[in-house]
């Protein structure tokens, strides 16, 4: 799966010269304005939004470009493409060992799945992933329906878990019981869209033949014609998120929960020390395999469908959920995390991840807060003197906020599998998204956080977990 093409590459490269055109001109007219000073801190909130976010976003672009000369210079060397510009335009990928095989010798893996429940959409199920029905190995997460015998009469394998644990407590149990040949494992979630059975099995004999612990691969919407556009501004973010946060560092990166590939060891080891909370459990699996001295890598060949929320309170609610199970998991390994010695490992976790996605958080919702009032102002403004008073923003520099979040769909866009051309205008409606986004879900997902380990509850309950917390909780038995 190449996403690295003529199109990302051009809408990669605006991107980049819009940031830094953004940053120095925001930051010389914060310097050399004359406003006071309300007027000063309001106009810093946007530039440290632009700074901080767009900075990050230079540096994975100047990352990436270096590992792409690399790349085709070693292709040029060889006489295999062309000297000048147009070769980097183009598509171009990792070579692996299995690219040029055409028969695998594969050593015996299984694909373990948690179910709940699925006596009515078992069919469905089973369709989906008809390639790797002889594979499949799933566990029956206690499901109180006739979720075992169907799935037993239908000639998958499948054991009972003798009490509901949830998706990683299951799979970990299922992990347990696998033969002991099984020395691989593709943990993937039951309504995956799974068709294509070649380019899966060769990023499992690549991870057999290497050292490391686990293998993320594109994870993106299943995404139909008559989508919603909730659905279609997330086609956008996982798009844009698996090129920057997968693709762009490939090593020591976080797999989903949807759809990884595993060593058995790394993978039983890291479930055994790890919380097995039903939120956040991917990102925290994937740390723990790494806090063990493994690595992960990323392999753009394998392309997963997964169904995303299609209406705003489903999508609100899951994400809510998501952000209270990140800065749980984060804030709990930060300290331990500093014995991965790589360096753009370090950068991902406690620059990025903590610093810019968590610590960052409140300085970019007062930035967007400042943005949409002064927008707001800028609008009716003259329709009357008080609203008026509230236009602190210049509108250049809402312009350049939204126009950042436009270029960050755009990008998203252009290397997209998911979208199509008549789907353009979403990138209009992506920076609000994003608005909403920050503003809400994230917002309730990080405060849930806090009153959830100050006072014990939540203020806004998600589909994951109890509101309340258990007075017993902390106290989880080590598998």
């Amino acid at each position: 799966m190449h996403l690295q093409n003529r199109a990302r590459f051009i809408a990669s490269t605006i991107f980049t010269i819009f940031v830094l055109a953004a940053i120095i001109y925001m930051t010389l007219n914060l310097i050399f304005g004359k406003s006071s000073g309300v007027s000063t801190i309001a106009k810093s909130l946007p530039v440290m939004v632009i700074l901080v976010d767009g900075g990050d976003r230079v540096l994975r672009y100047f990352i990436d470009l270096i590992r792409q000369f690399k790349l085709q210079r070693r292709l040029q060397k060889t006489g295999e493409i062309p000297t000048g510009l147009k070769p980097y335009m183009e598509i171009s990928h990792r070579e692996r060992e299995s690219d040029s095989m055409e028969r695998l010798e594969l050593k015996p893996y299984k694909i373990v799945a948690s179910v709940y429940q699925i006596e009515e959409e078992w069919d469905d199920i089973l369709e989906n992933l008809k390639p790797f029905k002889d594979r499949l190995f799933l566990v029956d997460d206690a499901s109180p329906d006739n979720t075992y015998d169907i799935v037993k009469k239908s000639g998958v394998e499948i054991i009972r878990n003798p009490e509901n644990t949830n998706k990683p407590g299951a799979v970990y149990y299922g992990v347990q019981n696998l033969p002991p040949e099984i020395e691989t494992v593709v943990v993937i979630d039951p309504d995956i869209i799974l068709s294509e059975k070649e380019s899966v099995e060769k990023a499992v004999y690549d991870l057999q033949q290497s050292d490391a612990g686990g293998c993320a691969v594109y994870v993106l919407p299943e995404c139909t014609e008559h989508a919603s556009r909730i659905v279609k501004c997330q086609a956008v973010e996982y798009e844009f998120s698996m090129y920057c946060g997968r693709e762009v560092p490939h090593n020591y990166v976080i797999a989903s929960g949807a759809f990884a590939i595993f060593n058995r060891n790394a993978l039983q080891q890291a479930l055994a020390e790890s919380s097995r909370h039903v939120i956040g459990e991917d990102y925290e699996t994937s740390l723990m395999i790494i806090l063990n001295g493994w690595r992960t890598y990323f392999d753009n060949r394998v392309l997963v469908r997964t169904e995303v929320p299609s209406s705003l309170r489903k999508f609100t609610r899951q994400r809510i959920g998501w952000n209270f199970g990140f800065a749980r998991v984060i804030t709990k390994a930060t300290w331990q995390m500093r014995k991965c010695k790589d360096p753009f490992f370090r950068y991902q976790f406690y620059i990025y991840n903590l610093g810019i996605t968590l610590l960052f958080h409140p300085f970019r919702v007062f930035a967007l807060a400042v943005l949409c009032i002064s927008l707001f102002a800028f609008i009716f403004g003259p329709l009357s003197p008080v609203i008026a008073r509230f236009y602190t923003l210049p509108i250049s520099f809402i312009a350049l906020v939204i126009g950042f979040y436009m270029f960050m769909a755009l990008e998203g866009f252009a290397g997209s599998l998911t979208l199509k051309k008549k789907d353009f205008m979403i990138i209009f409606y992506y920076p609000l998204f994003s608005f909403y986004q920050n503003f809400v879900p994230i917002t309730i997902g990080y405060l849930n956080f806090i009153t959830w380990i100050t006072v014990g509850t939540k203020i806004v309950s998600d589909p994951y977990e109890p509101r309340r917390r258990k007075r017993h909780e902390g106290k989880k038995r080590r598998g």
